[in-house]
């Protein structure tokens, strides 16, 4: 299972909890044990994609950046660009429906 499903897990403390509380839950611990967790039982997965192109992931996909390498150019990150777009969504608790 890829890391979208543990984490939507851990995230069910929310479902209890109004959202006008969520402002006082702690997610620290939740977060770094999830994260351990993803990362000693989920498959990496690499993605490669052509110079200029894009791509979409689940919004609780847990990811990360390797660096950068260009076969003509050896290791080089100056000309690599990266942007995160978050779901504009109407309420916060939508962000459970994501799961």
């Amino acid at each position: 299972a890829g890391s979208r499903r543990p984490r939507s897990r851990a995230y069910l403390i929310f479902s209890n909890v109004p959202p006008s509380d969520w402002k006082n839950i702690d997610l620290t611990e939740t977060y770094k044990n999830d994260r351990r967790h993803c990362f000693e039982n989920c498959e990496r997965t690499v993605i490669k994609s052509p110079l200029g192109s894009g791509y979409a992931l689940h919004p609780l996909l847990l990811h990360g950046i390797t660096p950068w390498f260009s076969a003509k150019q050896g290791s080089d990150s100056s000309s690599r660009q990266v942007a995160y777009f978050r779901p504009l969504l109407n309420e916060v608790q939508d962000w459970l429906k994501i799961c």
